[in-house]
């Protein structure tokens, strides 16, 4: 997903923390799924990208 800024982003997280679907079955197949730790990689446009 793309969002405009940071804050677009955590109020997107802070939604799907509070949703039951999210965190009862999607948050938990994943998990399953993953034998890994949970990680957030957030990137940025770079000064010369034509994302700015």
């Amino acid at each position: 997903a793309r969002f405009g800024n940071l804050a677009a982003y955590d109020r997107y997280v802070a939604t799907l923390a509070q949703s039951p679907k999210w965190r009862e079955e999607v948050l938990n197949e994943l998990t399953i799924h993953r034998n890994i730790a949970q990680e957030v990689l957030r990137l940025s446009p770079t000064p010369r990208s034509q994302l700015r």
